[in-house]
């Protein structure tokens, strides 16, 4: 069964009127990314809000004596933490650690669409992150993190529009795992996209959001975060690490790959070092 006219109208709509509250965010988490992205915050008023969350404030002290960040003293205390890691792999750390948790579907579907999403999502901002680092553009594989990590947010909207809607379970598995995943594909990215407005997100990463889809609508063809999406997400659709899988892909035939120039044995490489540094940040987010 497909999503009936009617059904995937009353999704839509749902989402449309609530995508300001939709439960994605909470009232803490609003208040941080707010402060993150504000030039002008101060260190103290980071850490007094991060210290409201003791389970964030954990994840960030470990996170700044984690290997990659180590100095030779131990950062025992929040804003010691925060001048060590700088604000955007702050912001970076908080919103993956919130993530990480907003959905917790019971429906089996639900549960594993949420499952790929999440492993989706994370594998791209950390593939993201780390081809802007193999490019000579360190100075923005933050900024490709936060877009790896925010570009299929439409999907977790979706499915918690679905939950909304299909409590007795039974309708979902009337749709059925095919029918939905089509119907996700063909409206996450805008609907993410305007999820991400509502909450004040960048305009360029709104834009990349609701193209990553439809990359031929994409107005910069040479942005070089654009391009970096494109080939992490086909390169997780390849390895079947997304809802739509597409095993047949040829990354390197793709105009992102050979736009940034990448050689096949980086390319190749991708996969294994993706896997292991998910594994580390998943043990950091535990």
């Amino acid at each position: 069964m497909s999503l009936s006219a009617e059904l995937a109208g009353q999704i839509l709509e749902f989402v449309e009127k609530n995508r300001g509250s939709i439960p994605v965010w909470d009232k803490t988490t609003n208040r941080v990314s707010a402060l993150l992205s504000h030039e002008k915050a101060s260190v103290k008023e980071l850490t007094d809000l991060i210290e409201t969350d003791p389970v964030l404030a954990t994840r960030i002290l470990n996170q700044a004596n984690s290997p990659a960040y180590a100095g030779a003293v131990k950062m025992k205390t929040i804003d010691r933490a925060i001048m060590r890691l700088g604000f955007e792999t702050v912001r970076n750390l908080f919103l993956t650690s919130m993530l990480k948790d907003i959905f917790k579907p019971k429906h089996p579907i639900l549960k594993e669409c949420y499952k790929i999403w999440w492993k989706h999502s994370l594998s791209c901002a950390v593939g993201s992150r780390s081809l802007a680092e193999h490019i000579g553009k360190g100075e923005i594989a933050g900024e490709a993190y936060l877009i790896g990590l925010l570009h299929d947010m439409g999907v977790v909207v979706i499915l918690t529009a679905i939950d909304h809607f299909c409590k007795d379970g039974e309708m979902v598995d009337e749709i059925g795992d095919a029918a939905l995943r089509e119907f996700i594909h063909e409206t996450h990215a805008r609907i993410g996209a305007s999820v991400l407005s509502s909450m004040h997100f960048d305009g360029k990463i709104q834009k990349i959001v609701a193209t990553h889809t439809t990359p031929d609508d994409y107005e910069t063809q040479t942005d070089l975060l654009f391009n970096i999406l494109q080939v992490e997400n086909n390169l997780l659709a390849k390895t079947g690490i997304t809802l739509h899988p597409n095993p047949g892909l040829s990354i390197m035939n793709l105009p992102y790959t050979q736009f940034l120039n990448l050689d096949p044995v980086f390319v190749a490489l991708q996969e294994v070092e993706i896997e292991d540094s998910l594994e580390n940040l998943e043990q950091l987010l535990a």
